[in-house]
C-alpha cells in the first residue's frame, strides 16, 4: 500500500506563543506518523479543509513554499523505496532523513565553548556566547533544549521575544549572529545537521541596518589631548595619556600599546605587527607621543621599578 503524505495543522498541541505547530503526516498500512516542519501558525489563519495557510497569513507565501519541498522530499523517498521494493513504515519513511547527531543541550554546548574560548585566551569573544546563553535562557527557561529543536519556528519565537521586550536591530542581529556561529560549531563536532539547519530560511541579515557614522571632529580630539590635566589622579592622567597616543600613532589598538617593547622604537619610526591581523605597521613616531613613552620611563624609574621589556 502507498503512502499518503500531507502537511496539516495539529490542533491537538498549542505552544506558548499560542500557536500551533504546522507537521508531516504519513499515512500507511492504517497507521499514522507525524514529524513538524519548523513552522508554526495561529489556528485562525490556518485552512483544516484544504490543508494550507489562509491568505489572512503574514507568512502565508513563505509557509507554501516550504510545504511544497517538504512534501516534494518526503514523496520522492516514498517513491524510491517503491522503485527499490523496500518495506517501510509511517514512522520509517519519517525518521529516514534524521541526523545522526550527538546529543548535546544548547546550554552545555555554550558552556563548554565559553571555557574552550577563555583557556586559548579569547575572553572577549566568550561574552559574545555567555551573552547569548544568558538570553536563550531568560527566553525559553533553562532546559534541555537541543540542536535539533532549533528551527524556523525556535528562531521566529526568538525574535518575536526580544521584539516584545524592547531588544533593536542591532541587538537581535548580534544574538543571532551569535546562534548562527554556534549552530555551524555545532554542526563540526556533530551535535547539529549543516541540512536541517534553521538559517537556510531564516535569514539573519533582515536585521542588518546602516547606521550613522559617528566620530568626533579633529578640533574635539584636540580639545581632549590638550586639556588641562592638573588635578586628575593618576589612573585618570594615564588613561588620557593613552587616548593620545593611540591617536598620534594612527589609532593603535589598546592590546598593541600593551605588547610595545623598546625594540618597537627604531629611531623616529614605531614598528609592531598587529595583534588582530598580524600586519606589519611602520608610522612616524610625532615628538608628543615619544614623550608620552618618555614621561613613564621616567616613573618607572624613579619609583624602582624593573623593568619587563614592554613600555609599561
Amino acid at each position: 500500500m502507498d503512502a499518503t503524505i500531507s502537511i496539516i495543522g495539529y490542533k491537538w498541541k498549542t505552544l506558548n506563543n499560542g500557536e500551533m505547530p504546522l507537521m508531516v503526516r504519513v499515512s500507511k498500512d492504517g497507521k499514522r506518523a507525524y514529524k513538524g516542519i519548523g513552522i508554526s501558525v495561529k489556528p485562525s489563519e490556518w485552512d483544516f479543509k484544504r490543508n494550507c495557510p489562509k491568505r489572512c497569513c503574514p507568512n502565508r507565501d513563505e509557509i507554501n513554499q516550504i510545504i511544497s519541498r517538504t512534501l516534494a522530499k518526503y514523496r520522492a523517498l516514498a517513491i524510491r523505496k517503491k522503485e527499490r521494493d523496500e518495506c517501510y513504515t509511517a514512522a520509517s519513511l519519517l525518521e529516514e532523513d534524521r541526523p545522526k547527531t550527538k546529543d548535546m543541550s544548547i546550554e552545555e554546548f555554550l558552556a563548554n565553548h565559553i571555557s574552550h574560548l577563555r583557556e586559548i585566551g579569547k575572553v572577549g569573544n566568550s561574552y559574545a556566547y555567555l551573552n547569548l546563553k544568558t538570553t536563550l535562557g531568560n527566553c525559553f527557561g533553562k532546559g534541555s533544549y537541543t540542536f535539533g529543536m532549533i528551527d524556523l519556528s525556535f528562531c521566529n519565537r526568538f525574535e518575536n521575544w526580544m521584539r516584545k521586550n524592547g531588544y533593536k536591530d542591532t541587538s537581535m542581529s548580534y544574538y543571532f549572529r551569535t546562534l548562527r556561529a554556534a549552530y555551524n560549531k555545532a554542526i563540526e563536532k556533530g551535535y547539529a545537521d549543516r541540512n536541517r539547519s534553521p538559517f537556510i530560511e531564516y535569514k539573519v541579515g533582515k536585521f542588518s541596518k546602516k547606521t550613522m557614522k559617528r566620530a568626533l571632529s579633529k578640533e574635539s580630539i584636540q580639545k581632549i589631548i590638550n586639556m588641562d590635566c592638573n588635578g586628575l589622579t593618576p589612573k585618570a592622567m594615564l588613561a588620557h595619556d593613552i587616548f593620545t597616543f593611540s591617536y598620534l600613532c594612527g589609532g593603535i589598538s589598546m592590546i598593541d600599546i600593551a605588547n610595545l617593547t623598546p625594540n618597537n622604537i627604531i629611531g623616529d619610526r614605531l614598528i609592531y605587527k598587529r595583534h588582530k591581523t598580524n600586519g606589519d605597521i611602520n608610522l612616524m613616531m610625532l615628538p608628543q607621543a615619544r614623550q608620552i613613552i618618555d614621561k613613564y620611563s621616567d616613573y618607572q624609574k624613579k619609583s624602582g621599578k624593573e623593568s619587563t621589556g614592554k613600555c609599561n
